[in-house]
């Protein structure tokens, strides 16, 4: 079957089911707590007396900054994505949020992030200028 958006361009057809599904029949359509997804015997007393534990407490992976997945690399064998953050045979699309990173940082990477973002979208912005794009 043929996919195509309004512009008649070839588009992606996404299907979710099979262990995805599963996983959430399991969990019951919801985020579980920390308490309900580890038993930790040993620590446990110090874990249900923590700040991720109290009430109200945000969920897991609310402070953590995920990155990585389609990392920048100097060649097509290397990673998804050119320095200029493109995918390599795909120059129009950008991906600038962290996936991007090819590791991990010391400190929070949103300024990083930004910067590149900036970036990549000038280098395409001159790239469109010179209709390279």
């Amino acid at each position: 079957m043929r996919v195509v958006n309004r512009s008649d361009l070839p588009g992606a057809r996404l299907a979710f089911g099979g262990a995805l599904a599963a996983d959430d029949k399991r969990a019951g359509g919801r985020i579980a707590p920390l308490a309900d997804l580890f038993v930790m015997p040993l620590i446990e007393p110090l874990v249900r007396g923590s700040l991720a534990m109290a009430p109200g407490a945000a969920p897991p992976g609310y402070y953590i900054h995920e990155l990585g997945g389609a990392p920048m690399a100097a060649s097509e064998t290397e990673g998804v994505l050119n320095p200029w953050n493109q995918v390599w045979r795909t120059p129009n699309l950008l991906v600038c949020d962290g996936s991007a990173w090819p590791s991990a940082g010391w400190q929070s990477p949103t300024l990083t992030t930004m910067a590149l973002s900036w970036r990549a979208c000038a280098h395409a912005a001159a790239a469109l200028q010179r209709g390279e794009l």
